[in-house]
């Protein structure tokens, strides 16, 4: 090798060096049970959890709860803002951290009840590797319990091997107060959207609500991008409530929303979902299987009807299976709501129903629009539509059973 050319190799070499990554540093690790906490008793460990979320949230590390149960008795306040929100608190990039779904509980415990995990106008986290669970000491009917609620402007969000069973919940006309194992609020005090949820890979046993949705049309901050896919919810009442209210909400744009539902196992539910006023909705990919319904009440009025669409405007109802060995009235129902909020433009394809009904799709009103029903089938039914959903002035399509067309619409 000539002197040149050992220059160069040398000269190379340093290049090639200096251009590879540095590995990233593990981020610090803050345990719970260091700062005071006790998960082997039943009193309260609130002041060791705040103690371990202040240093993981000021070193951009990991608060672990090892194996037990960590009880708390109200909101954690560093997980959330009071009052009207100017901007959100960055928690940055705050791991709650469990020894495993099975290993590690946070429990809730109070007379009244509050959202075990309440995240309210901050960003940048991850929970993961542990269960929620809750109860309340009274017969107190003002409010019930939800497991992660994100609400005023909370954005960049992880949820991942989580489980929440049994939550506390109140009855309501028509509809439930807490017991949703996740739940996404705008709220009207965050000064941004609520966005970037990704809630994924967890399980949700024996409680009203699996993931629900409220927000309001007419409000100047709307929610952004969520997603919930790969879960179970197993044993629940309502397995997605997606509701926009306000008076005016028609079926206008929302820029920036996107709802995004796929790839979940749904067992035992007694609705799949609820759609009101819900814009832009995908739900696909999901599997539904119930044997036998849960021992939980359901609110909604239309009984028997496993999907209720109540002005869902540009919804993508495709590929899932949904087979009921219980009493169903109809599989869907679907049609508009007040504030010139229909169902227009829906995709309804490649869907498979099983079970007996008296009807596979039902029309509500004169509310479903422009929308295209192609390759579902309904195994068990009596008849396949309302025939509502054909009148010409609706400009409805319907199209044979058969494999249905799989390229998402724009």
């Amino acid at each position: 090798m000539t002197k040149s050319t050992g220059v160069w190799l040398t000269f190379g070499m340093t290049l090639l060096a200096a251009a590879s990554p540095i590995p990233a540093a593990d981020p610090p690790v803050f345990d719970v049970t260091e700062q005071g906490a006790n998960l082997s008793d039943d009193q309260p460990d609130d002041d060791a959890f705040s103690k371990c979320l202040q240093a993981a949230i000021e070193k951009g590390g990991i608060c672990r709860i090892g194996p037990g149960t960590l009880s708390l008795t109200t909101y954690p306040a560093e997980l959330r803002q009071n009052g009207q929100i100017t901007q959100n608190r960055d928690l940055n990039g705050l791991v709650i951290e469990g020894a495993g779904e099975e290993e590690t509980t946070i429990h809730g415990t109070s007379a009244r009840g509050f959202d075990v995990l309440q995240l309210n106008g901050v960003a940048n986290l991850t929970i993961r590797n542990l269960t929620i669970t809750a109860v309340k000491t009274t017969k107190d009917e003002t409010q019930g319990v939800n497991g992660i609620s994100m609400t005023n402007g909370t954005a960049n969000v992880l949820v991942e091997h989580v489980t929440v069973r049994k939550l506390p919940y109140v009855l309501k006309p028509g509809r439930f107060d807490g017991g949703k194992a996740f739940t996404v609020q705008q709220g009207t005090l965050g000064a941004v959207s609520t966005t970037d949820i990704e809630i994924r890979d967890c399980h949700v046993f024996d409680s009203p609500i699996g993931f629900g949705l409220d927000a309001d049309s007419n409000q100047k901050v709307l929610p952004g991008q969520i997603k919930v896919y790969k879960n179970h919810f197993e044993r629940v009442s309502l397995a997605f409530s997606l509701s926009f209210s306000g008076k005016n909400s028609g079926g206008a744009d929302i820029p920036g929303f996107g709802m995004e539902i796929t790839g979940n196992n749904l067992v035992d539910v007694t609705r799949v979902m609820f759609i009101g006023r819900a814009p832009d909705v995908v739900f696909t990919d999901n599997t539904v299987t119930t044997n036998q319904l849960p021992d939980l009440p359901d609110p909604i009025i239309q009984t028997g009807i496993p999907l209720v669409i109540i002005g869902g405007p540009r919804a993508k109802i495709e590929n899932n299976t949904f087979d009921y060995k219980t009493k169903v009235t109809t599989f869907v129902l679907i049609g508009g709501a007040s504030g010139n909020a229909n169902s227009d433009k829906v995709s309804f394809s490649g869907n498979q129903f099983t079970g007996a009904a008296e009807v596979g799709i039902k029309a509500l009103n004169n509310g479903t629009t422009n929308s295209r029903f192609a390759g579902n089938s309904f195994s068990g039914a009596a008849v396949d539509r309302d025939k509502t959903l054909n009148e010409p002035r609706l400009k409805n399509t319907w199209s044979a059973k058969g494999k249905a067309a799989t390229k998402s619409r724009k």
